[in-house]
C-alpha cells in the first residue's frame, strides 16, 4: 500500500489468517464480516476491491457487500460477471470510488 501511496487510504486492514482463521479464507465471507462489524455498518456498505472473481468478487456476493474487479495479474483472461465495475488498476478503483 506505501508503493502505491494509499497506506493513508485506509482506517483498517484486515488479515483474515489472523483474524478468522487460515479455513476461512476468502471467499468464506467471515473476514468481511469482521470489517463490517469493525466499523459498525452492516457487509452490504462495504466495497471489496480485487483482481480474482473467484476469491473477491465472490466473497463480496457471498456477504452482500459490492465489489470491483481490478483486471490485470494472473487473472486478467478471467472474465467479469456483467453486473461487477471493472478497472484497470487498483488506482483506477480508487478514483471509482472517490
Amino acid at each position: 500500500m506505501s508503493a502505491l501511496g494509499v497506506d493513508d487510504a485506509f482506517d483498517l486492514v484486515l488479515i483474515t489468517d489472523e483474524a478468522v482463521g487460515r479455513d476461512r479464507r476468502k471467499p468464506d465471507p467471515a473476514g468481511l464480516e469482521c470489517i463490517a462489524r469493525s466499523f459498525g455498518v452492516p457487509p452490504s456498505e462495504v466495497l471489496v476491491i480485487g483482481d480474482r472473481v473467484d476469491k473477491d468478487v465472490e466473497v463480496a456476493r457471498r456477504a452482500g457487500a459490492t465489489a470491483i474487479r481490478v483486471r490485470s495479474g494472473e487473472f486478467v483472461a478471467v472474465p467479469t460477471p456483467g453486473e461487477i465495475l471493472e478497472v484497470g488498476s487498483f488506482t483506477a478503483a480508487v478514483a471509482a470510488i472517490r
